[in-house]
């Protein structure tokens, strides 16, 4: 965008701010000794630049301000609170870019997904912490505003780039994360968390070792995807683990490639054979808790989620066809609470120990009715795309790594709350992804656009 502005117009506009900013540290010296104005000040210079790249800078931007509001790290608070400005800033410019441009179409998908804000919209207006439902329907608006807009352009603009820039951004995130947890920092902070990214993570990740097989640099490929099976594994996460399995068997099936299937499983023997070796105590602890989540338990395999779910369920028949509100499922959710902006707690929202059961709790039975149709659109690209795979037997293909990816999240939204959460990262990536498989999912193996 900067280099459609006339030079002096840019030049002019670098002395102002600059002149504006001496006088300010003159005449007030405390406003730049203060921590978290000097932050604030860096975050909007960095919005400020990535607009100006909007679309080769913004997205990835956008997707690490999410994941340091979700991580463990310091200054936690303002990520936390930059979330939203970013997110809402690059919703209105990708609005003003797409008014201008009018560079990309609208399907089925984008119309029901107007529909779904409504439903969120209305469930607002009937629950007891209708502020706090507003501001996550206006959040989810802002996700899909954005999804629709600006991460399809940023795609459109390169597709090798673009998800060139998700396989490094992938492979420098699980480098970061092993080189903590290694040290015992838990910078997820919970295990499910760790496992919820995994999961999003190797489907991708195998996608590529698929794809590129002649790069010079595939032993280091594989050995950041085994990594990231290690996380997976150490994670003890029963949605992680269910859903990679799932999505990576079914990429490697689609595309016929059953030699690195039972390759595989045969890594997945020998490394669990080595562990049980070395440390035999973790493998008899992993075991109690993949089956019983914790050993103490012994109560069954979905001991842990029968309560969230008998509670979600009881909630659903007491508000069955407008819900209480998407994001306010707590039973204290009363308007006696004080006003949250920029982040739910434990006072207004609970578990559900599943997204679905929590969007049914939210918006009800009628509100479900587009998200549902949301879904079920999903679906059906993500066949299609499985059908190609299996026809032509090529990874090549810009829908592959979307949709196996969706399958992965579907699959671990249903024991994990996070799809309709839009201040979780999980949750941006999910819907960013879906927007652009509606894109380049092909309608029949000749019309199908590959990479």
């Amino acid at each position: 965008m900067i280099e459609r502005l006339p030079k002096l117009v840019v030049a002019g506009g670098v002395l102002a701010v600059a002149a504006a900013a001496f006088f300010a540290a003159w005449i007030r010296p405390f406003y730049f000794t203060n921590q978290t104005i000097l932050g604030g000040l860096l975050l909007l210079e960095l919005l400020v630049a990535t607009i100006f790249s909007y679309r080769r800078f913004f997205f990835p931007a956008l997707l690490l301000v999410f994941l340091f509001a979700g991580l463990n790290l310091p200054f936690k608070g303002i990520w936390i609170q930059a979330r939203w400005l970013f997110l809402g800033s690059g919703a209105f410019v990708g609005c003003i870019v797409l008014l201008k441009e009018w560079a990309l179409s609208f399907r089925l998908f984008h119309i029901v997904a107007i529909f779904s804000i409504f439903a969120c919209l209305m469930s607002a207006t009937v629950s007891r912490r209708s502020d706090v439902a507003s501001l996550k329907a206006i959040s989810v608006l802002l996700l899909f505003v954005y999804a629709g807009t600006g991460a399809r352009l940023a795609f459109a603009r390169s597709e090798p780039n673009f998800l060139q820039g998700l396989r490094t951004g992938s492979e420098i995130l699980i480098v970061f994360v092993g080189i903590l947890y290694g040290l015992g920092i838990q910078v997820l902070g919970n295990p499910n968390s760790l496992g919820a990214v995994m999961c999003f993570l190797s489907p991708m990740l195998l996608w590529w070792l698929l794809f590129d097989q002649d790069t010079h640099f595939r032993s280091l490929h594989v050995g950041l995807f085994v990594l990231c099976f290690i996380l997976l594994v150490y994670s003890r996460s029963r949605a992680g683990l269910l859903a990679a399995a799932c999505s990576c068997t079914l990429l490697c099936l689609c595309l016929r490639r059953y030699r690195v299937f039972a390759t595989g499983l045969v890594a997945f023997a020998i490394l669990t054979s080595a562990i049980g070796i070395v440390r035999p105590e973790f493998i008899r602890s992993f075991g109690g808790e993949i089956v019983y989540k914790r050993e103490e338990l012994g109560q069954g395999f979905w001991a842990s989620r029968e309560e969230p779910w008998a509670k979600s369920i009881k909630l659903i028949k007491g508000h069955r066809w407008f819900g209480v509100g998407i994001g306010t499922t707590a039973e204290n959710s009363t308007r006696a609470e004080e006003p949250i902006l920029f982040a739910s707690s434990g006072e207004v929202n609970s578990e559900n120990g599943s997204s679905y059961l929590s969007l049914l709790s939210g918006v009800g039975i009628i509100g479900a009715i587009p998200y549902s149709l949301l879904t079920l659109i999903l679906i059906a690209k993500v066949g299609r795309t499985l059908i190609f795979m299996w026809q032509t037997r090529s990874p090549h293909s810009s829908a592959v790594p979307f949709a196996i990816v969706i399958v992965s999240c579907l699959i671990h939204a249903l024991f994990e709350d996070w799809l309709m959460a839009p201040g979780n990262y999980l949750c941006v990536f999910f819907w960013i992804f879906a927007f652009i498989l509606v894109d380049v999912a092909p309608k029949t193996q000749a019309a199908n656009t590959s990479y």
